[in-house]
């Protein structure tokens, strides 16, 4: 079964920029990526329908996804100069 990215690409998983939503089949991976720019390097921080996250990466891995998953995750990037965030909204199709 394919999974259809909002652009209308079929992917078996899918990995996408902070920013981009994406639509995906249940049972199926989905990897968020966030690219991050600056000086000092800013840290990273994800959260998951706004409750902060353990993970600390640059990517979110959401392996064998459900409906459970869907929602909106955010990176947020900061530094001594300031923060920036970043969303995608994950829609799960099936189970």
């Amino acid at each position: 079964m394919p999974i259809v990215k909002d652009v209308g690409v079929k992917y078996k998983n899918v990995q996408v920029r902070v920013g981009n939503n994406v639509t995906i089949l249940a049972g199926f991976n989905v990897t968020l990526k966030c690219v991050t720019e600056g000086f000092p390097p800013p840290k990273v921080s994800w959260f998951k329908f706004g409750n902060e996250s353990s993970n600390r990466g640059s990517t979110y891995h959401i392996a064998n996804t459900s409906k459970s998953d869907e929602g909106r995750y955010t990176c947020s990037a900061k530094n001594v100069f300031g923060t920036d965030d970043k969303s995608s909204y994950v829609t799960v199709i099936g189970k």
